[in-house]
């Protein structure tokens, strides 16, 4: 029998040899490259949880500043209701009159003169009993209004006792007054916290209920 036309088992081999030489090499540009996109996904994800990482110490400081922040501003109101506190017990003894005409150059004796004349003449007080209440001093307060304007300054009248003070200001609240106001000498600060409340005030008494201030308080009951 011819063996021509038949390949030789060498080159059957050789053939088989080349095929698996090009097979592994085209695995290994296979593998070559799935490995290649398994480390970019890798480091894809290292990259990710190191910018997790750094987010997360971000978002702490900026806890941690926040907490801080509430804590000052915290620290910075206690302080304010503290001065204020200490501010209105040096008022304490303190009235503070408005509506009283002001004259030109007027003097501290001339001021004190015409608190007491409103003391009798608007809250009806005995005149004996209004030259006994003991006045340490009464001024005006604040600066000049412009002359157009017709306005007058308030006088904070200090006392030496704090039962006139109150006894003067009962009977301001019992007596309906026009033109003159008698009030509590307070600070600035409790005087705005008031204002900012006026409206609930009037609100309260339109309903016929007893509303009035303590410090910086609104109190409202009930008429009995």
């Amino acid at each position: 029998m011819s063996l021509e036309g038949y390949l030789k088992r060498e080159d059957v081999d050789l053939i088989l040899k080349t095929q698996q030489s090009a097979f592994q090499a085209s695995l290994q540009v296979f593998v070559d490259s799935v490995t290649s996109r398994i480390d970019s996904v890798v480091q894809q994800i290292s990259d990710v949880k190191a910018s997790v990482t750094a987010l997360k110490d971000q978002v702490g400081k900026l806890s941690s500043g926040t907490d801080q922040l509430a804590e000052v501003c915290q620290r910075v109101e206690e302080i304010e209701n503290h001065t204020d506190y200490l501010e209105n017990q040096s008022r304490r003894n303190n009235i503070r009159i408005e509506g009283i005409v002001e004259s030109t150059g007027e003097s501290w004796e001339e001021t004190e003169t015409k608190v007491r004349d409103a003391l009798v003449t608007k809250l009806k007080l005995n005149p004996v009993e209004t030259s006994a209440i003991k006045i340490e001093r009464a001024h005006r307060t604040g600066k000049h209004p412009p002359p157009a304007s017709h306005r007058t300054r308030p006088i904070v009248v200090k006392l030496n006792s704090f039962k006139d003070r109150e006894a003067i200001l009962k009977k301001a609240r019992s007596v309906r007054l026009t033109g003159v106001f008698f009030n509590e000498d307070l600070s600035a600060r409790v005087l705005e916290q008031r204002r900012d409340q006026l409206s609930e005030l009037k609100r309260q008494r339109d309903l016929g209920n007893i509303a009035y201030f303590n410090y910086n308080r609104l109190i409202v009951r009930p008429k009995p």
